[in-house]
């Protein structure tokens, strides 16, 4: 039995873990996205999290989303270098769906591929390509960057909402159509090994 006295870290543990649960409640796929529901979020956790410090781990997620959204914003496109890294780990057919995103998802697209390849030297040319087009379901709700932020915090109630949060299902189908291998289709469907998983999660995580 744990004391009333116990020392703050292990408080903290126990937030983290009242703070995993609820992430895998809501969101129990291998793609960990940024724009998750702060609000959702905040109300899953807070009845479990009374003290100081769990709150701090609260607010240090919402900072991680509002940073995420921050880097949205920016119109720059991707690099000459950062472009031939994409097209030399595609297919045509995956390099046509990837040319799909917009500015900001080419961006994100690229910086975890190189992060992920930073962490896992040994991945192959597949599970690059398969990070590399982990959002590809997104493109078919067409939604922008602030509707996507309202479509996570107010759930699917519309049609374009609810394609986005189908994304990973739906990038699924597109690779499938697009001829992808299967180690490709193991980054969006949750089906890649625990390495290659957690490199992921990693970079993704930025």
């Amino acid at each position: 039995m744990r004391h009333s006295h116990a020392d703050p870290w292990s408080r903290f543990e126990d937030c983290a873990g009242t703070v995993g649960a609820c992430f895998r409640e809501h969101h129990s796929g291998v793609h960990t996205s940024g724009q998750r529901s702060a609000v959702r979020y905040v109300q899953g956790i807070a009845p479990a999290c009374s003290d100081r410090i769990c709150w701090f781990a609260i607010v240090k997620h919402i900072i991680h989303l509002v940073k995420r959204f921050m880097l949205s914003l920016s119109r720059d496109d991707v690099s000459a270098a950062e472009l031939n890294l994409v097209k030399s780990n595609l297919s045509a057919a995956e390099y046509e769906l990837w040319c799909q995103f917009n500015n900001a998802d080419r961006r994100h697209s690229v910086l975890v591929a190189a992060r992920f390849e930073a962490l896992l030297p040994e991945a192959s040319r597949n599970d690059i390509a398969g990070v590399l087009l982990h959002d590809i379901g997104k493109t078919r709700s067409n939604l922008s960057t602030l509707q996507r932020v309202v479509a996570t915090i107010v759930g699917p109630r519309t049609r374009r909402f609810a394609l986005y949060h189908q994304h990973e299902q739906i990038g699924v189908e597109l690779l499938q159509q697009a001829g992808s291998h299967s180690e490709v289709i193991a980054i969006l469907n949750q089906t890649c090994n625990a390495d290659v998983a957690a490199a992921f999660r990693a970079a993704d995580n930025i």
